[in-house]
């Protein structure tokens, strides 16, 4: 069933001219016209209802959109700004790391800004002990190589 509003039942419930007129505007506003002088309030009622909806969501994601934007770990990526790997040092709390070269280990664009790092190894790393590894022979130059496979 649909409740229609006409002129007469509005200044029947005692509203005003100027606000006939404002109400008319608006209602023709909201759903596009009016047929022969009546206003379908059904309509009207769910264009409302659509509206509230749609502002409930926009709320929704505004909120949403807000608490990301607010969030501590958040800020602190945003206001990360250095060179290097990316290392989380504590809550909240970033810096940027290099790789660094040791005995027998070199390593190209170790910040990893002008290209991804790469490590290289000697072919011969010492053990720690200082013995050589199983399937090494000592050179006379001192050097060691790999056993040939036989």
């Amino acid at each position: 069933m649909s409740l229609y509003l006409n002129e007469n039942n509005l200044r029947q419930i005692g509203m005003s001219a100027p606000n006939i007129a404002t109400l008319r505007a608006l209602v023709q506003a909201i759903v596009g016209g009016t047929t022969g002088g009546t206003t379908d309030l059904t309509a009207v009622l769910a264009a409302i209802a659509a509206l509230q909806a749609s502002d409930t969501a926009l709320d929704a994601r505004v909120d949403a959109t807000e608490a990301v934007t607010s969030d501590a770990t958040i800020q602190a990526l945003k206001n990360y700004n250095s060179d290097g790997i990316l290392a989380q040092t504590a809550a909240n709390a970033f810096t940027g790391r290099t790789l660094q070269e040791g005995d027998n280990v070199t390593i190209t664009y170790p910040d990893g800004v002008a290209g991804n790092p790469v490590i290289n190894a000697a072919s011969y790393i010492p053990m720690v002990d200082g013995s050589i590894p199983p399937n090494f022979i000592q050179e006379p130059d001192g050097s060691l190589v790999l056993e040939p496979y036989p």
